[in-house]
C-alpha cells in the first residue's frame, strides 16, 4: 500500500464546486422618468438612492434564476419599492476572474410619495380648496440588464450592473375627504446603476489519488 498522501499536496488537488444557491446585497442609484406622476409645475423626473437583495438558483451552468426585492427612499420626489422575478444568463467559470451576464426579469412597483415631496406640487391638490392629499402608483413593468462579476475569494464575488426598468402604473390620491379621486395611467421609466457583493458558498470534493511506482 502507498503512503498517505502529503496534507499539502491533498489540498492542492481538493476540487471545488459552487454550491447552487447565492445570495447578494447591492446599493442602487435610480435615474426617474415619471411625467404622468407629478400635476403641472412639477418636475417629472428625478434621481433616488436606495437599497436592494437578491436571491439566486443556479439551474445550468450559464442560467440562474433570480429573486430582487429593491426599495429606493432617498433623494427622489416619491419613494419607490419593486419586487423583480427573472432570470441571469451567464457562464460561470472558476479558471476566468470575471463573468459577464445579462439580467432578463419582470417586476411590480409600488412607488409613494414620501415626506421629501414639496407641497407646492403634487401633494397639495386645489381643487380641494387646500386640503392635504397624497398620491400613490403600482403596475407591472419589465427589466432588462447586464453587468460583469469579479472573484474576489473562492465565496466572495463583486457586481456591477446597469439595467433598465419600464412599468405601466396606475396612480391613486388619497386626501382628508376623499380616497381614490383622479385615478390615471401613466409610464415610468428607471435607469438604474448597482455595486454590490455576492455570497456564494462552495464545497470541497476530495479528488481520489493513484500513483504508480
Amino acid at each position: 500500500p502507498l503512503p498517505p498522501m502529503a496534507p499539502a499536496i491533498a489540498r492542492e488537488m481538493q476540487q471545488y464546486r459552487r454550491i447552487a444557491i447565492s445570495i447578494e446585497s447591492y446599493p442602487m442609484i435610480s435615474f426617474v422618468e415619471a411625467p404622468g406622476f407629478l400635476t403641472a409645475g412639477s418636475v417629472s423626473h428625478w434621481t433616488s438612492y436606495g437599497v436592494g437583495t437578491r436571491a439566486s438558483y443556479r439551474i445550468k451552468s450559464f442560467l440562474s434564476a433570480t429573486l430582487d426585492m429593491t426599495t429606493a427612499p432617498f433623494g427622489g420626489m416619491v419613494s419607490v419599492e419593486t419586487a423583480e422575478l427573472g432570470a441571469r444568463i451567464g457562464p460561470e467559470l472558476w479558471d476566468h476572474k470575471a463573468h459577464p451576464f445579462i439580467d432578463l426579469r419582470a417586476g411590480y412597483m409600488f412607488a409613494y410619495e414620501g415626506n421629501n415631496t414639496s407641497t407646492s406640487g403634487s401633494i397639495v391638490d386645489a381643487s380641494l380648496q387646500g386640503y392635504r392629499s397624497a398620491r400613490y402608483g403600482h403596475g407591472l413593468g419589465g427589466i432588462a440588464g447586464a453587468g460583469l462579476e469579479y472573484s474576489l475569494t473562492r465565496t466572495l464575488m463583486a457586481t456591477t450592473s446597469a439595467s433598465v426598468m419600464r412599468n405601466h402604473m396606475t396612480t391613486h390620491r388619497i386626501s382628508a375627504s376623499t380616497t381614490g379621486v383622479g385615478n390615471d395611467d401613466y409610464r415610468m421609466r428607471s435607469y438604474r446603476l448597482t455595486l454590490g457583493l455576492r455570497y456564494n458558498p462552495v464545497r470541497a470534493m476530495q479528488s481520489v489519488a493513484t500513483a504508480t511506482r
